[in-house]
């Protein structure tokens, strides 16, 4: 039996994926992708917890998708290479779409899919020893399944020198570029995340999930759509227990009661 390829620690409020290949710089495996998807998963269906930490183990946070494995799945044909290219595709979107409020917290080289990996997470907060890149075009491939997200998340002239330059950029330059949230000391790192999740954790989170709910659906609308849709969504949020309990927690001076489901 092979050893799992990530982590699962739970401390709640905080759930905790640790990207556990160290030796092949927690390259992004078929597993690993597996193992990711089965811990969202789980952690979806757990009560108390108000985000997750995405992490990695050793030097590196994720040095992009195992070269092996994407060489073998060009060798299988077209239907292999699709299978796998749809694989993490999903992964992505799984983890851009989730309704708990995702964290990379990168502790060193993020590259290609790895890097990906952190740029679809709401919040990124980065070691000062962090990089980042997207270094496809230097071996032939291309960024494109993580184009579509690092576009709409830095904009596409930063996005373009990304990709197109296929050069790596340290934490700094990743904060100037919108692609980082927060730069620390590597020893503040896991605790600046997690503290983080800890304050939205006194959320409501009936809103945070809405909330990520919204930004994901008006993505992309024109402006008259998205305020069409904002009005509905600003509606609909006033029938949830959390509406009502913060309200009335406002109104009577205390602090609200919100339960974590």
């Amino acid at each position: 039996m092979s050893a799992p390829e990530i982590k699962l620690e739970y401390l709640p409020p905080v759930a905790r994926i640790i990207l556990n290949r160290p030796k092949a710089r927690n390259a992004v495996s078929p597993g690993m992708i597996t193992e990711i998807k089965e811990a969202l998963s789980e952690i979806r269906g757990r009560k108390n917890l108000a985000g997750v930490v995405l992490t990695g183990t050793g030097a590196a946070f994720s040095a992009g998708l195992d070269l092996r494995e994407v060489k073998a799945s060009s060798e299988g044909g077209a239907g292999d290479s699709f299978e796998d290219s749809e694989r993490f595709m999903q992964l992505l979107l799984d983890i851009y779409s989730f309704p708990k409020p995702v964290l990379a917290a990168v502790n060193g080289t993020a590259l290609g899919g790895g890097c990906g990996l952190a740029t679809v997470c709401d919040i990124v907060i980065a070691s000062e020893q962090a990089s980042f890149g997207y270094p496809e075009v230097r071996i032939g491939f291309i960024p494109a399944l993580v184009s579509v997200f690092l576009t709409r998340i830095i904009g596409e002239k930063r996005a373009r020198e990304m990709m197109l330059t296929g050069r790596t950029i340290s934490a700094s330059e990743g904060e100037m570029f919108g692609l980082v949230n927060r730069v620390v000391a590597d020893s503040e790192l896991i605790a600046t995340a997690e503290m983080m999740v800890h304050s939205i954790a006194r959320n409501s989170p009936d809103a945070v999930a809405l909330t990520k709910e919204h930004l994901l659906e008006t993505d992309g609308l024109g402006l008259q759509e998205a305020l069409r849709l904002a009005a509905a969504k600003n509606a609909l949020s006033r029938y949830y227990p959390d509406f009502r309990e913060g309200i009335s927690a406002f109104l009577e001076k205390r602090k609200p009661d919100f339960k974590q489901e």
